[in-house]
């Protein structure tokens, strides 16, 4: 998920690292099947460029979250050290319930991998983590920021190693769904995108050409289309009115300042009947709520 980046001030970092602390627990239980899905997918994907079961694999998961790639990877590989970290101790205390004796947790700024992991670095003979995972956190970086992030992972991986990138894709159906009901509302509002780093590629062949021109070889990609099976009404307003993820904030911060007078629970109650106006000509319309995202695996020279 997300991931600490020193552009921010102090002040706005705890406010991030608060959200995703409210985030976590809806988060987790909504999103779990999906993104433990996609870790599967992506974890294949590394593994068919360079093997994670080697005897001397040491693998970062920067930006763990609720542990989707960390659990996948330290279940699959019991006796391979991974490291996660995340602004986020909640968020990360999915991982640590787990238990897993091969997993260290570690609160660590993004931006800055070359030197708060410079021990870690040292540990491998090979100088670097030999793979290193990143599953939805660059989007939440700053425009400015998003090459010094993929810089920063290619710095701690070892000649050899593997980079990976997780993305969401353009395709975010319950995103799209409250800026369709902010433009019910308000048919002349622009709708913003609640990406911090909106300017970075979003699409698969751009994705690949971004990170090919950072340096990465044999760059391979996966693109996923998930639904994230929401069972009722009320379960998908929950998510998106009361959980906190900041990403989903971002509307409502866009909508206050474009209308003040009209309060969120307003709009919520708009959104409950555009939901229910579409179950009416789709019974099945909570479950077809899709998820497009984008892994990229390449390899440093």
């Amino acid at each position: 998920m997300a991931s600490i980046w020193s552009s921010m001030s102090d002040n706005s970092s705890n406010k991030t690292s608060e959200g995703w602390n409210k985030a976590a627990e809806v988060y987790s239980n909504v999103f779990s099947r999906v993104t433990n899905a996609i870790a599967r997918d992506f974890i294949d994907l590394t593994h068919k460029i360079k093997p994670i079961d080697e005897p001397d694999s040491y693998i970062l998961d920067n930006g763990a979250g609720t542990g989707a790639v960390t659990i996948n990877l330290a279940t699959r590989l019991t006796s391979t050290p991974v490291l996660a970290t995340d602004i986020s101790d909640s968020m990360m205390s999915k991982i640590r319930d787990q238990n897993l004796s091969n997993v260290q947790i570690r609160v660590v700024d993004a931006l800055r991998l070359d030197k708060t992991l410079q021990d870690d670095t040292r540990r491998s003979e090979k100088g670097g983590f030999s793979h290193a995972f990143a599953m939805f956190v660059l989007q939440f970086v700053p425009n400015d920021a998003t090459d010094t992030f993929i810089n920063q992972m290619i710095s701690v991986v070892q000649p050899g190693g593997t980079v990976g990138l997780g993305i969401w894709g353009d395709k975010i159906d319950n995103i799209d769904l409250v800026n369709q009901v902010f433009l019910e509302i308000d048919p002349n509002y622009k709708v913003r995108s609640v990406w911090t780093a909106d300017e970075f590629p979003r699409t698969e062949p751009e994705i690949k050409r971004k990170v090919e021109s950072m340096g990465l070889k044999n760059v391979q990609t996966i693109d996923r289309h998930d639904t994230a099976g929401f069972e009722t009404t009320e379960q998908l307003a929950v998510y998106m009115f009361e959980g906190k993820n900041p990403a989903v904030e971002k509307l409502y911060d866009y909508w206050r300042e474009a209308h003040p007078e009209i309060g969120i629970d307003l709009v919520r109650e708009k959104f409950t009947e555009t939901v229910g106006k579409e179950l009416e000509k789709d019974k099945d319309f909570l479950r077809k709520i899709g998820l497009q995202s984008i892994s990229v695996v390449g390899v440093k020279p």
